[in-house]
């Protein structure tokens, strides 16, 4: 049976189709896994209940990433909710329990942020009451310095800031390193990290292969410069 919930809070799923993640993050050739971790989280999602949006880059307005995010939390406040719990689509052991703690927490009016291991945060749980546009415009987005920032300034106010547990995200290969053994990730889905990060030591142990046979053996009795032609 489902939750039932006052629809005050929404969540925003802050997350670009695969084509548009693909320009960013060229440590995976296709956009099978990004369709995987969106659909993953939409599931997760749903599962909560909750009323929710998602905004891809069709949705987003703005120049920069964080103009892109803070229009989009403005956006949904605008739809006449009173908190917004945002999530991205990059941390697959995000489980409905932390959405759900999150939830709990804006109940009682304390703001939450899940931080990740790389300095930025997966989720945040925000009142409409400690949402500041110009504040959120000069955080510093994209950097490791985010979660931190952000966090003091949420816990200036009265309502005790919640931490959730720190969690990787995807944004690199070594990033797919530390996901592959996690017990959290469903099988298809670890099936798909361990797939590519044996393909990405296939390209590596090859591409080491071509340099010692091609520029270390060949050319190594000679001192002019190496010149390969096709």
């Amino acid at each position: 049976m489902q939750a039932s919930f006052s629809h005050t809070t929404a969540i925003l799923v802050f997350a670009n189709s695969s084509k548009e993640e693909l320009k960013h993050k060229t440590f995976v050739q296709d956009g099978q896994l990004f369709d995987m971790l969106t659909a993953q989280t939409l599931r997760t999602v749903k599962s909560t209940g909750l009323p929710y949006f998602h905004y891809s880059e069709d949705q987003q307005l703005g120049g920069s990433f964080g103009e892109r995010f803070t229009n989009a939390i403005e956006a949904v406040f605008h739809k006449g909710y009173d908190a917004v719990i945002t999530l991205g689509n990059d941390t697959p052991e995000l489980s409905k329990s932390h959405i759900l703690e999150a939830y709990a927490c804006l109940q009682s009016g304390r703001p939450v942020l899940g931080p990740s291991l790389d300095g930025g945060f997966y989720l945040m749980g925000i009142t409409k009451a400690l949402f500041d546009v110009s504040h959120f415009l000069h955080l510093p987005w994209q950097t490791a310095t985010l979660a931190k920032q952000l966090g003091q300034f949420l816990g200036t106010f009265p309502a005790r800031l919640v931490w959730l547990q720190r969690f990787s995200d995807l944004d690199a290969l070594s990033d797919l390193q530390v996901l592959a053994n996690s017990h959290r990730l469903g099988k298809a889905l670890q099936g798909l990290i361990r797939n590519l990060l044996a393909c990405a030591r296939h390209l590596f142990h090859f591409s080491q292969s071509f340099i010692d046979s091609y520029l270390v053996q060949t050319y190594y009795n000679k001192g002019s410069p190496v010149f390969l032609h096709s």
